[in-house]
């Protein structure tokens, strides 16, 4: 568990310094990602939480699990990964956007846009990275919709939908779709 926790905490401080540029509160074209910008808003009120379709499987986190965000005072960041490793394997999200507040912002690889999307499974013991996606622009790209973002509570919620490419060298693409988080803890 306390492997985790620190692979985490490294991921977090790590990605959080990417740079991204840009803004956008545009919702993609109708039929690309329809849960993007058709959602239902999570409040601030209730338990920690991160859930989402990957490809055909559910990707479904707690409060007992490892559920962090990170505002540096542009970049937000929002990670997602199991509380306990499996050497069998397991997956985790990232994301991170130039953040101004509630509202939706695309996730792509662009120097206008102003976020990104991470799919990665870890596997082993201990467990090692074996496959990692991001949206690289193109037909691989989503949104972030911050429904509600409180810093003085240390509360984030929203949804998410995503579309990404394997990025390490291997091939094949993922589809994250339903995504939606209610994140209370704040690394600061």
């Amino acid at each position: 568990m306390r492997f985790v926790q620190l692979l985490a905490i490294s991921a977090v401080l790590t990605l959080g310094c990417g740079d991204t540029s840009g803004v956008g509160s545009l919702c993609p074209e109708p039929g690309v990602l329809p849960i993007g910008c058709s959602r239902s808003d999570v409040s601030l009120e209730g338990p920690a939480f991160m859930q989402a379709r990957i490809d055909t499987s559910q990707f479904s986190l707690d409060e007992n699990d490892v559920l962090v965000w990170h505002f540096d005072g542009t970049t937000l960041v929002l990670l997602g990964m199991p509380g306990t490793a499996s050497p069998a394997g397991f997956g985790y999200i990232d994301i991170q956007v130039k953040f101004f507040g509630p509202g939706t912002y695309p996730l792509e690889f662009a120097l206008d846009s102003p976020g990104l999307g991470f799919y990665g499974v870890f596997a082993g013991d201990p467990p090692e990275p074996v496959a990692s996606y991001q949206t690289l622009g193109g037909d691989n790209t989503g949104t972030l919709h911050i429904s509600a973002f409180d810093s003085t509570l240390g509360v984030v919620a929203g949804t998410f939908a995503f579309k990404a490419i394997r990025n390490d060298g291997g091939t094949g693409v993922v589809r994250v779709t339903e995504g939606r988080f209610r994140i209370r803890t704040r690394l600061i």
